[in-house]
């Protein structure tokens, strides 16, 4: 992580910038309205990912981004209801924020282990989130009114997409 002071002189924490040379093709949409049940986002399946997302909640009682199984079981649920956020049982009960009723996240998945940021590195959770299965799909919802995904991008995240990795790894396995 790298930690430094936002315009307001608040500590935040940022992933470092060489996590995006490990990013493969995007899937990018929005802005969505979301009503009602879960919307499945297409394009992306995997256990390895990064995603930003950025919701206005509107007339919504709380948005939902999760990372779900073929039957809809979920390895990583984020709910947010305007005040506290639950990242997978880790409860901020209240989510640091210029805009109540905005919230940006950025995630990144690995086999078992969440990262979270919330609202550009104000706040950060870490936690392993075990998945039902490696075929993992995002979903987002609203729940008690209508709320809109201002933006989402997915990227599959692996060290296969880092040129300077293949390099590395060519060079130990032709040494080996």
């Amino acid at each position: 992580r790298v930690l430094s002071f936002d315009a307001a002189g608040r500590l935040v924490q940022q992933p470092i910038p060489e996590l995006a040379q490990l990013r493969g093709a995007a899937v990018a949409l929005g802005p969505l309205t979301l009503y009602g049940e879960a919307r499945r986002i297409e394009g992306f399946t995997g256990d390895t990912l990064e995603v930003e997302a950025e919701f206005d909640l509107g007339s919504a009682e709380a948005v939902e981004l999760a990372l779900c199984n073929a039957t809809g079981i979920a390895a990583v649920r984020i709910c947010y209801d305007g005040v506290a956020l639950d990242a997978n049982g880790t409860i901020l009960p209240r989510v640091l924020t210029d805009d109540p009723r905005r919230l940006k996240l950025h995630l990144f998945y690995d086999k078992s282990v969440m990262e979270l940021f919330i609202n550009n590195g104000l706040q950060i959770v870490t936690r392993v989130a075990i998945p039902p299965s490696p075929a993992l799909h995002l979903e987002a919802a609203a729940t008690g009114g209508s709320a809109i995904l201002r933006a989402l991008t997915v990227w599959p995240i692996s060290p296969d997409n880092d040129p300077t990795m293949k390099s590395c790894q060519q060079h130990v396995l032709s040494n080996a």
